[in-house]
């Protein structure tokens, strides 16, 4: 995104915090529920989409959330590289200046590298040691993850860690941070969330809360002195509050973000998939929008939702990593 459009941005979320005015700055895209792999934590791949959009489709709605100022999209799923046409969907977006990341369990990556050529940041799930992911996401999900990453950054791609907080790697969160300095490559760390589970039973991975906050008190710790802490202050001291909740003093959801299901369904976030909500399609990207009800939720555990939350509250530290670009 160039320096134009980060002002424009920036007008946008401040007219939007002033006068509260209601506009698409960031989307979360789930272009598949299809995955390669069978994640003990996640049961997204036996959701049911209501089938998926044409990529015409795509590029469609890509042209009317431009038209009403969304600056960023991020592609995921499911594994979103399952979609032959992810590279010509991504390439769009870059031709109409709509800057895009990919969260991707990185398998596919280097056989479908040059899709990705045109995106911001390519985000990649890093559980902690390698018996650790493997456990957790399959055999040799490690190795590949890392392969993943080199091959993203030998081709000049941004890519970062997203690492979801649970009962099996809470004991290595050092070890994470560790790798993370090793590499250069940042992390954003995330409770376990039930909205992924499906009908899995996922209550054996809940982290215990005393060993939980121990991690999180650890990991402020390190983000105020290690740039490849992806999470913003502000949004680590709200995470201490996991499992029970904090409310927030405001939700973005439907306010400056949306969420997009495979068919072209519209959410205020993936969070809050509520019925009734419209389709991109049949009704149209500026009405669906305009329809989402507005929530105040009482809490979020959604990481990327709640540092946007964070920057949507005027949060010093949160708008200063925008600014530097030290996450998106």
């Amino acid at each position: 995104m160039d320096f134009r459009s980060k002002c424009k941005s920036a007008l946008g979320l401040l007219s939007a915090r002033l006068f509260n005015k209601r506009l698409p700055l960031a989307v979360s895209w789930y272009l598949t529920y299809r995955c390669n792999y069978n994640c003990k934590y996640c049961g997204i791949p036996a959701f049911d989409s209501g089938g998926e959009l044409k990529t015409s489709e795509v590029l469609s709605i890509i042209d009317d959330l431009k038209g009403m100022g969304t600056a960023i999209i991020s592609f995921c799923g499911g594994e979103p590289l399952l979609r032959s046409d992810l590279g010509q969907i991504i390439n769009y977006c870059r031709r109409k200046n709509v800057q895009t990341q990919v969260i991707s369990n990185g398998a596919l990556v280097p056989e479908r590298i040059e899709s990705l050529k045109n995106i911001y940041m390519l985000k990649l799930s890093f559980d902690g040691p390698e018996f650790i992911q493997d456990e957790l996401r399959g055999p040799g999900a490690y190795k590949r993850t890392l392969q993943a990453a080199s091959i993203a950054k030998k081709h000049k791609i941004k890519v970062a860690f997203n690492t979801t907080l649970n009962r099996l790697n809470l004991p290595y969160i050092e070890f994470i941070i560790n790798k993370s300095k090793e590499l250069k490559i940042p992390v954003r760390f995330s409770p376990l969330k039930y909205i992924h589970s499906g009908k899995k039973d996922i209550k054996w991975l809940t982290p215990p809360t005393g060993l939980y906050r121990e991690k999180i008190a650890y990991i402020i710790r390190e983000a105020k002195r290690n740039k490849y802490v992806l999470n913003s202050l502000p949004a680590l001291s709200y995470l201490r509050f996991y499992p029970e909740g904090k409310k927030l003093n405001s939700c973005i959801g439907g306010r400056i973000f949306c969420h997009i299901k495979p068919n072209g369904d519209m959410h205020p976030c993936e969070g809050l998939r509520v019925a009734g909500t419209a389709n991109c399609v049949n009704a149209g990207v500026k009405k669906a929008f305009s329809a989402l009800p507005l929530h105040s939720c009482p809490y979020c555990w959604c990481t990327g939702t709640l540092e946007l939350n964070m920057v949507y509250l005027f949060k010093i530290p949160s708008l200063i990593k925008v600014i530097k670009g030290t996450f998106e």
